[in-house]
């Protein structure tokens, strides 16, 4: 069976400092130590701060000393800057993956409308050449069927456009396979093979 646990009193001298950070010549940063840092990083001059604060510049510029504002300071702005680059290229990266999912799907749709044009064109080709005639209001009138002509034109253009789609996407996968293909190759290759 647990027993019940005790909590003792907090007996801490209110003047002692609070566990914080350490700095240089084991000096412990109180609150009010943590405040004025957080000040100078917006305003960056131990006078504003000291303005600020309404307390004097000596003492501030001790602080500062004290607690390595200076350094930390760098050390803030570089961390900061590198959390803008990350994000910037986190953006890029986001950009880049709409516009590649943007030309995947624009191709697919080459491909899809090359091969329609394909079937219509086969579609046509396969109807016997019929005239139909069509009654009107001040006599009849003849319609003629399109000719094969526009039925090839559908089939070739179709053709050509799947066509294109297709040596536009093999344009850039054949650049990395000839890359990977000449590195193996390289690789692969020893002087006491080329001997024998």
């Amino acid at each position: 069976m647990d027993e019940p646990k005790t909590t003792e009193p907090d007996n801490s001298d209110p003047s002692e400092p609070m566990p914080g950070k350490r700095h240089k010549r084991g000096a412990t940063e109180r609150p009010r130590h943590c405040d004025a840092f957080q000040l100078y990083l917006k305003l960056r001059t131990i006078r504003s701060v000291a303005q600020s604060l309404n307390k004097p510049e000596k003492l501030v510029q001790t602080w500062s000393a004290k607690f390595q504002w200076r350094d930390r300071a760098k050390a803030d702005d570089l961390r900061k800057g590198q959390i803008r680059a990350e994000e910037a290229d986190r953006q890029d990266r986001q950009e880049v993956a709409f516009w590649t999912k943007q030309r995947s799907e624009h191709r697919q749709r080459k491909l899809k409308s090359g091969g329609a044009m394909m079937d219509r064109g086969e579609r046509k080709l396969k109807h016997p050449e019929l005239e139909r005639i069509l009654p009107a209001e001040n006599g009849s009138t003849v319609f003629r069927p399109r000719s094969d002509t526009d039925a090839r034109r559908l089939i070739i253009d179709g053709a050509k456009l799947i066509d294109e789609t297709i040596a536009e996407a093999l344009a850039e996968t054949t650049t990395v396979q000839e890359i990977e293909v000449f590195e193996l190759e390289r690789l692969g290759t020893n002087d006491d093979d080329s001997q024998t």
